[in-house]
């Protein structure tokens, strides 16, 4: 963030030779304290001497006078000890005038609030002729909110928060987007919301007859059907939009100038109590990781990254926009910055988050069905229980995001980057993921039924129970990948890259996988094979035990270790076969 970006952006006279309307008094602070250790040691030193100065002056004086020496009284000598007898009352009457103009500054940009504020409250009345119970004709008053002048409002409340960002430190900033983000909670609550019509979509259970499994298909196709036909998008995009002042309100807080945002990142509550606090360097965002992951460690320090900066945010009382449960269906949003805001509950279905910048935002249970996502950021952002059924999110940045529990049905996440996303028991059947980065995601219980996978890289996630039947995996990259009691019957795993792959517990009679791509993977007894397959030799020839120190993943790390010199471990005595 630059330094110019906060300065103001009219120019005069004075900047266009150099000189500083706003001083930097933070600029060399040592050497201004040692400028006021002198001057408070000298202005004494000069008051007393001038004291004494005037003593012997006077004394010279009255001596030559009764002598007859002089003619006169030493009018050159007199001016100079009046002028440092009268320089303290004159500092001290120029810093009070100083103080008087601070006050009335301060005294005027509280009324320019005031006013603004009486204009966002402001509503007009009309008369209106309509029929009684008995068909005669009545005039009625109503009366509605007056959109112009609250628009008015909101607008001044813009400048006057921009204006205390660039001549008065900020003060000022924070409270009128603590205002803002109030008349949109009070002005459109999510309990005004529309609920989507049809209920929610029940996941199969497995052991569904092949009846259900069918009338389950035939409901799939008129819910998600075609991409772009989904139920939940058709029925967002009919959804009305929010009020004009509610829109102007909403763009208001999220094309804040990088001097503001950097005012926000530094409103802690020190800032109260001690004026020296005020000015701290922003916090340093984890950067998104570009490149093809080769190792687990690095999606665990990029998770470690993420997670101490939110922690830090949390408990260093820095200041948030607070949007939680308000309306915004519909909402254009698109290209605003909204980083780490809280949208706890809010309903935000059909609304446009294209390229919105949403890293670390609070949006646990926010609905987001049928909104459009795409290019939007949402690095380590919140969504557990968040509703995104039929949402586009083609390209959307989701690394290290928290989407547990997430309804994510029917939803387009092509070339996604979810990347040490966290979606343990969320729910993405028939879902768009082709050529997204799920590395080193969670995807423990989650259910991923007729989802495409198609080109995507999932090394070094977690598929630990996860529901994948009838799923297409062709051309994706599953290296190192952990299944272990995953569903993934009648699945494609055509040119899958099973390099490192562990089976665990799996039935793979009706997936579509070669032998060569099984002689790249670590499995044992508990896994079943098609009848054309072969085990591999160095699998190990019993069920090892799954949550033991020498268990199954133990053997599976010493065997992607040295593959060539693996030799599994003999059956105890102990352990049946299964």
């Amino acid at each position: 963030m630059s330094e110019e970006s906060s300065k103001p952006t009219n120019r005069s006279l004075f900047d266009w030779l150099g000189f500083r309307r706003d001083m930097d008094w933070n600029v060399a602070k040592p050497l201004g304290r040692a400028f006021g250790s002198i001057l408070a040691i000298a202005i004494p030193l000069l008051f007393f001497g001038s004291i004494i100065a005037a003593a012997f002056v006077l004394w010279g004086t009255i001596r030559d006078i009764g002598s007859g020496a002089s003619s006169g009284p030493n009018l050159g000598a007199g001016a100079m000890i009046a002028a440092l007898l009268g320089a303290p009352f004159i500092i001290w009457g120029t810093y009070l005038r100083q103080r008087a103009v601070e006050f009335q500054k301060e005294g005027l940009l509280t009324d320019r609030i005031n006013k603004a504020v009486e204009m966002l409250g402001a509503d007009k009345t009309w008369l209106q002729y309509t029929m009684d119970e008995a068909g005669n004709p009545v005039q009625v008053e109503r009366t509605v909110p007056n959109i112009e002048v609250r628009i008015g409002g909101l607008l001044s409340l813009e400048r006057i928060a921009q204006d205390s960002v660039r001549y008065d430190e900020g003060r000022d900033h924070v409270r009128v987007m603590e205002i803002l983000c109030a008349y949109v909670r009070e002005n459109a609550p999510a309990s005004e919301a529309r609920n989507f019509p049809l209920i929610d979509w029940e996941p199969l259970s497995d052991d569904a007859t092949q009846e259900q499994r069918d009338s389950q298909e035939k409901w799939r196709l008129v819910r998600f059907g075609r991409p772009y036909e989904c139920n939940a998008e058709q029925w967002a995009l009919s959804l009305p939009k929010p009020r004009q002042d509610i829109s102007i309100a909403l763009r208001v807080i999220g094309r804040r100038n990088n001097g503001q945002k950097i005012t926000e990142t530094q409103w802690t509550e020190a800032i109260i109590l001690d004026e020296e606090n005020y000015k701290t360097k922003p916090f340093e965002r984890p950067k998104k990781i570009n490149k093809r992951i080769t190792s687990r460690t690095e999606i665990i320090e990029l998770q470690s990254k993420i997670s101490q900066w939110k922690k830090s945010k949390i408990t260093s009382f820095i200041f948030k926009i607070d949007l939680r449960n308000t309306n915004l269906q519909g909402a254009d949003l698109s290209e605003l910055d909204f980083e780490s805001a809280i949208f706890l509950m809010s309903r935000l279905e059909g609304a446009n988050l294209i390229g919105t910048n949403l890293k670390y935002c609070m949006l646990n249970f926010t609905h987001l069905d049928g909104a459009r996502l795409q290019k939007a950021d949402l690095q380590g952002a919140d969504l557990f229980g968040a509703r995104l059924e039929a949402a586009r999110m083609e390209e959307a940045n989701l690394q290290c995001s928290n989407l547990n529990n997430a309804y994510i049905d029917g939803a387009d996440l092509r070339s996604t980057d979810l990347t040490g996303a966290d979606l343990a028991g969320a729910s993405l059947e028939w879902s768009l993921i082709s050529k997204s980065k799920l590395q080193g995601a969670n995807f423990r219980n989650a259910r991923m039924e007729g989802a495409t996978l198609y080109d995507s890289v999932l090394d070094f996630s977690n598929l630990e129970e996860t529901r994948l039947r009838r799923s297409s995996l062709f051309k994706a990259s599953m290296k190192h990948c952990y299944l272990h009691n995953t569903r993934i019957e009648y699945s494609d795993m055509k040119l899958t890259d099973t390099e490192g792959l562990s089976f665990k517990g799996l039935d793979l009679r009706e997936v579509n996988i070669s032998q060569q791509q099984l002689v790249q993977c670590f499995g044992d007894i508990s896994v079943l094979l098609p009848a054309h397959l072969k085990r591999p030799k160095y699998w190990p020839g019993w069920n090892l035990p799954p949550f033991v120190d020498d268990g199954f993943k133990y053997q599976w790390q010493m065997w992607r270790t040295d593959p060539a010199n693996y030799t599994p471990p003999p059956k105890p005595d102990n352990n049946p076969e299964t």
